[in-house]
């Protein structure tokens, strides 16, 4: 009898150790969820939901994850789970909906949109719901201008391009041809860098080589920029990184900042930080 209730013993011992286990693991994706570290907080949920332990909130911080991934394709899947969750809280109605808009589901994203109203909720999207055709209003309407693709167009994130004279100036992630990456945690690209091509080249590859030359560039965001017409002073955002400090409020984000260089003998240089209240602009 004594063997039997020792090893009962040992059996709610270990399921103990499991179970704190599990939440410290919790913890640990919820933290980093809270410093914007999406990748690896994704990687943590799935653990959690692998292993059945507080499932239902692991796939709603899971879907939460894909959305900020900017991975609709992904968060619909997680999303359609959390709503199909007894009790889930109103606001992942609203979710669901916006991931089915990102994945061109656009007459089931809005039903869930008017089952978000129904329970309640706040619904920020009423030009939509007023208008049930409205994507097809949109793409019937008379073309205003066209895209297309240009050949320096990468996989990363590209975006905030600036034509100035004979040179288009753009931010991006493509920093693939160096030995030391930093990577952005939110997205698990390289950080944001500012880059420049001769606007009639459509031969040289735009790479790490093609950076800015200047103190622009930091191993933080930079970017995107705007030049004065004069060609000579820049003024672009950054993380409030200066003489390799970088700083962070007191709920420990890094926040934004403007700051403006100037164009000495073809580089960018003289960095100053400009008067800016960024306390609604962190990353």
């Amino acid at each position: 009898m004594k063997s039997k209730n020792y090893i009962l013993i040992i059996i709610i011992i270990l399921l103990n150790i499991s179970v704190f286990a599990q939440y410290g693991k919790q913890k640990r994706a919820d933290n980093l969820f809270n410093k914007f570290s999406f990748v690896a907080a994704s990687v943590k949920y799935k653990e959690l939901i692998d292993v059945n332990f507080n499932k239902d909130y692991a796939i709603r911080q899971l879907a939460d994850c894909y959305a900020f991934m900017r991975n609709p394709d992904s968060a619909v899947v997680y999303y359609k789970k959390a709503v199909e969750q007894n009790n889930v809280p109103t606001e992942y109605l609203y979710k669901y909906s916006q991931a089915l808009r990102g994945v061109k589901e656009y007459k089931e994203s809005r039903l869930w949109m008017r089952k978000f109203e129904d329970a309640g909720g706040d619904i920020a999207d009423a030009k939509l719901m007023k208008d049930a055709n409205f994507v097809t209003t949109i793409f019937n309407a008379k073309p205003q201008y066209s895209l297309k693709k240009v050949n320096f167009n990468s996989k990363f994130s590209d975006f905030g391009a600036f034509e100035q004279g004979d040179k288009i100036y753009f931010t991006s992630s493509r920093d693939e041809g160096v030995s030391t990456k930093h990577i952005y945690g939110w997205d698990g690209q390289p950080f944001l860098d500012v880059y420049v091509k001769d606007k009639n080249d459509s031969v040289t590859p735009v790479n790490h080589k093609s950076k800015i030359k200047g103190d622009v560039n930091t191993i933080y965001h930079d970017g995107p920029v705007t030049i004065s017409s004069d060609g000579k002073t820049m003024y672009f955002s950054r993380n409030n990184f200066n003489k390799n400090v970088l700083k962070k409020d007191k709920k420990g984000i890094t926040n934004l900042k403007i700051y403006k260089a100037t164009l000495v003998d073809s580089v960018w240089t003289n960095i100053e930080e400009l008067p800016f209240n960024s306390d609604n602009y962190s990353t």
